[in-house]
């Protein structure tokens, strides 16, 4: 009898001390601090995409926004989505401030592929890439 009891204390115990420990208290706040590297390591870009379309609005266009050029294995994808001809891809980009130029790439529902870089060192509105143009 004692030893059930004493079995009951111990799980109860362990229990107490399981649920008490908060680590939210002990921890520093991680969104806290990724919205301020965030902040003050990046610089935001409005970027609007005017898709070219080849299959008279039939299709989506997949829209992809990279750090650097995409043919090389290091480029890191920063936003994506799709955009048509009547519906162009608009978005806000978070760009590392140390990056002078992004880059756009539209491919279509053949899989070809269109690129664009954009100077991103003085942003005074939002960039427009044409691919029409």
């Amino acid at each position: 009898m004692k030893s059930t009891i004493f079995k009951s204390v111990v799980f109860i115990a362990t229990w107490a001390v399981l649920f008490s420990c908060n680590e939210s208290m002990n921890a520093p706040d991680e969104n806290l601090l990724a919205k301020d590297q965030e902040s003050q390591s990046t610089k935001k870009v409005p970027l609007v995409v005017i898709i070219k379309d080849n299959f008279e609005g039939k299709f989506f266009y997949k829209v992809e926004i990279f750090d650097s050029n995409p043919e090389n294995s290091s480029a890191t994808l920063l936003k994506s989505g799709l955009g048509t001809k009547d519906l162009s891809f608009s978005t806000t980009v978070a760009v590392p401030e140390f990056h002078k130029t992004i880059f756009v790439r539209q491919t279509d529902p053949q899989k070809n592929q269109l690129i664009k870089s954009f100077d991103v060192t003085v942003i005074n509105n939002a960039i427009t890439c044409n691919f029409n143009l």
